[in-house]
């Protein structure tokens, strides 16, 4: 919700008691902000979480259901790893070499781990996105799993921060295969809310029973 919130085309009304309110402001990208640790811990428990469903199949599997399941894996790991870049580093085009994040492959010595250049970052962010969009097909029992729709507008994303507009422009066309976006009529009353609508390509509907039990 943060990100989204921060993103140019987002605004909401200062009722002097918005949970987010930094993220309108952007002082949520501060040094002093006052709560950085969810932004940063966050993303990386999934990401371990990816590298352990990831290591669990024989790099050399032809399952096929494995093949999807490490997919899904590095998809959301590569995810993970763009929430968090753009909060530790300016973007790809002006600061490719300096530091930006630790990658967390696998025999790294977590505890000695220096950050990695922004264009290290991407490089492996796009190596992820790369594999998904080769081995997953649009396939898939529900909206919250990844398919090949979700890998490509995760690829066109990398490919906009990285400033290949020609290939975001191409990945998002491909993305939207077998959707279509919302008219103008649609977005005259409140919208983006219903996994079910025909412009919705991955979601997760957090019910009550799930809140309470696993958030």
């Amino acid at each position: 919700i943060s990100l989204d919130l921060e993103g140019a085309d987002m605004f909401m009304q200062n009722n002097n008691y918005n949970w987010f309110s930094v993220c309108g402001e952007y002082s949520s990208r501060n040094a002093n902000y006052a709560n950085p640790y969810i932004r940063y811990v966050i993303p990386y428990r999934q990401i371990g979480i990816a590298n352990e469903v990831i290591a669990s199949y024989p790099e050399d599997t032809e399952d096929p259901n494995a093949i999807n399941q490490i997919a899904q894996a590095r998809a959301i790991r590569a995810f993970d790893y763009m929430a968090l870049a753009p909060y530790f580093q300016f973007n790809y085009q002006t600061s490719k070499d300096k530091p930006c994040l630790p990658i967390l492959s696998a025999g790294v010595d977590y505890a000695n781990n220096p950050r990695a250049t922004v264009e290290e970052v991407w490089a492996y962010i796009m190596e992820d996105l790369n594999y998904a969009v080769e081995h997953l097909t649009e396939k898939r029992s529900s909206k919250d799993q990844i398919n090949k729709n979700v890998a490509l507008g995760l690829r066109a994303r990398a490919n906009l921060y990285m400033g290949n507009y020609a290939a975001a422009a191409s990945d998002a066309a491909a993305a939207m295969e077998g959707y279509e976006p919302y008219s103008i009529a649609e977005v005259s009353e409140p919208k983006f809310y219903d996994l079910a609508d025909h412009n919705w390509i991955w979601g997760i509907s957090i019910t009550a029973e799930i809140a309470e039990t696993y958030l």
